[in-house]
């Protein structure tokens, strides 16, 4: 392994350790679900819906008519799965945009009656020469031979490069669903071709999508949040705008805000602030914190709107306490408790151990993530404490090492037989240093690990643990009660805090590292009584650290993070000990056991030298 790293120059040391030690900061991936196969007389249904010809065209500026020929509906590991053929029909007089023709496959979801299609282009292949899968102005772009030489050559660069364009330009997404009479399809179509995106299509052949349900609001703003996770569309008209509307004229009120925010900013729509209010209102109306300061500024700029500063500083009230109701909710100590043991759990995760056995392998080092301490939480993304929210924990790490663990002196035998000793001080001096920075770093930086939030009806809140950067093995996520005692002491610590907070935030400052807080006595230690430390708590941190490293190592309990509680502690000039509680789960059951500790003076500070327990439920003693 030291021949994997020795080839590496101090800064791609550095850069590699940093990559890690940033990865282990992280969270999971999380996987997109997949659609459920569908049943028999889903796909029956199926094939007589939507096989035949589509044929419509775009319903704004210039009518370039369409064509989709579905000539294929069969069960696929996705749903029910398309495919077809494509093309531009009708194209306006004088207008020399390019004809499209291309074959396009998507999927059908039986539940909501929604079609998703996108073109399929096979790459040009000058020596497979397939049959031609396009046409330009007419003309089949298929294979040229080269039978000319140097000119042939020349003309096999042309084609290849036309069909490129092409594939190009005939790159398209179509979305559509069956309209609200049932007599034809409405929708979306994205290429550079089209002037808008809003598509209206009929039927030839097959059954029709009137048996198909109607576009439901949910169905519409979940289409529209997939076009904007993806981007905006470059082309007049947003496909996302098309789909947001069609959801907010049902009343959905996401796409309201979201539409009000598209028209406030100019984001996928030209700026309209008249627009923006009126999508405002009608979300703020229905309770959305965002829709509420946003209405808020417009009023109190008098932007679209008559200026109105009574109303604006109404709608600003009602969102400052709905994001204050939340941000009790992610600042009670249910909720801290919760991201502390999800975040250590995702350290015991194989990605977080693989980042360690990196570390050692190829770089010379052995990875201790330590133990944390959450300092405060925001809450973000609030539209109302009944929906889904997000809490961001920031927390900074403690005891948290990086070590060198290559070695100043290697044996090797050579091609004789003998046995020489390699120097390679000066690496595992560069690996030390190297190690120091990272140490340093990681104790330093913030954590930064958001939390999805979603309420379970009454006090529960599911909270999971947010993706980041690397995919762990499984989700982090707990369902936690919080009642209105814990968001009311969350309320009362936010109050009394000495540093000033946004509405949205609140800090949580945890227990200081443990120091001794009163000099040593002169007297002879041994002649001294042992005195009672009135605050105990001051030990806890250090306590609690050492489960953290000594727990990591048992096979079927799992330390509950933060447990530990130093409840009498008696100090001599010499040091302390101190007794307590600690718990942790065993299968399904949460056990709370005894410890004792002792703690040795080092100095103006205290250093743990022994930590033992006393497992009630089986009569086990040990000590580390």
């Amino acid at each position: 392994m030291h021949r994997v790293f020795a080839w590496m120059d101090s800064s791609m040391q550095f850069a590699w350790l940093a990559g890690l030690v940033a990865a282990g900061l992280v969270a999971p991936a999380a996987a997109a679900p997949r659609a459920a196969q569908p049943d028999a007389a889903a796909l029956q249904q199926a094939k007589a819906t939507l096989t035949g010809t589509l044929r419509g065209g775009t319903r704004c500026g210039r009518k370039i008519g369409t064509e989709f020929k579905i000539e294929e509906v069969a069960a696929g590991p996705a749903g029910v799965g398309i495919k077809g053929s494509f093309q531009t029909v009708d194209m306006p007089s004088g207008d020399k945009t390019q004809h499209l023709e291309t074959p396009f496959e998507g999927q059908f979801f039986p539940a909501t009656g929604i079609v998703q299609m996108h073109s399929v282009i096979i790459p040009y292949d000058p020596k497979a020469c397939p049959k031609a899968l396009a046409t330009v102005f007419g003309q089949k772009m298929d294979c040229t031979v080269n039978f000319l030489g140097i000119i042939g050559e020349k003309m096999a660069e042309k084609r290849a490069k036309e069909r490129a364009d092409l594939a190009a330009a005939s790159k398209f997404t179509a979305t559509f669903g069956r309209d609200l009479a049932g007599d034809g399809w409405r929708g979306t179509i994205v290429n550079p071709a089209f002037d808008c995106s809003e598509l209206a299509l009929s039927q030839s052949g097959g059954a029709g999508p009137r048996d198909l349900p109607v576009i439901s609001p949910d169905a519409a703003y979940e289409q529209a949040t997939y076009m904007m996770s993806s981007g905006p569309p470059a082309v007049a008209g947003s496909a996302h705008v098309y789909w947001l509307k069609m959801a907010a004229d049902q009343g959905h009120r996401d796409a309201n805000a979201y539409l009000g925010r598209t028209y406030d900013l100019g984001e996928g729509a030209p700026q309209d602030f008249a627009l923006a209010a009126k999508y405002y209102r009608v979300a703020a109306e229905a309770g959305d914190a965002r829709a509420q300061t946003g209405l808020s500024k417009l009023l109190g700029d008098g932007k679209g709107v008559p200026r109105n500063q009574a109303e604006s500083e109404h709608w600003a009230a009602l969102s400052t306490a709905t994001r204050e109701k939340a941000a009790r909710i992610c600042a009670s100590g249910p909720a801290i408790t919760t991201f502390s043991q999800l975040m250590l759990d995702s350290l015991s995760d194989p990605t977080a151990k693989m980042m360690e056995f990196l570390g050692g392998a190829f770089l010379g080092v052995n990875i201790n993530p330590g133990g944390f301490r959450i300092i405060s939480v925001t809450a973000q993304a609030v539209a109302s404490v009944d929906r889904p929210f997000l809490c961001e924990a920031v927390a900074r790490r403690f005891g948290a090492t990086v070590t060198n663990i290559k070695p100043d002196f290697v044996e090797y035998q050579a091609s004789n037989g003998d046995i020489y000793l390699k120097d390679q001080s000066f690496d595992a001096g560069m690996n030390r240093m190297l190690a120091n920075g990272a140490t340093a770093m990681m104790n330093a930086a913030p954590w930064v690990q958001p939390f999805h939030v979603a309420p379970q009806g009454g006090p529960s809140f599911e909270m999971t643990l947010q993706p980041q950067m690397v995919a762990f093995s499984r989700p982090y996520v707990a369902v936690v009660d919080i009642s209105a005692s814990d968001t009311a002491a969350a309320a009362a610590a936010a109050a009394t805090a000495t540093t000033a907070a946004a509405p949205s935030s609140r800090s949580v400052e945890t227990a200081a590292p443990v120091s001794r807080n009163a000099p040593r006595p002169a007297a002879d230690p041994a002649a001294s009584p042992p005195q009672a430390v009135g605050d105990s708590s001051q030990f806890d941190d250090m306590v609690n650290l050492a489960f953290v490293k000594w727990t990591s190592t048992w096979y079927r309990d799992r330390y509950k993070f933060g447990s530990a509680h130093a409840a009498k502690s008696e100090c001599r000039p010499t040091g302390c000990t101190v007794a307590g509680t600690f718990s942790f789960t065993r299968g399904s059951a949460l056990l709370t056991i005894p410890f004792s500790g002792r703690l040795s003076a080092r100095g103006d500070n205290y250093q743990l030298t022994e930590l033992c327990y006393n497992d009630t439920s089986t009569g086990q003693q040990d000590c580390m």
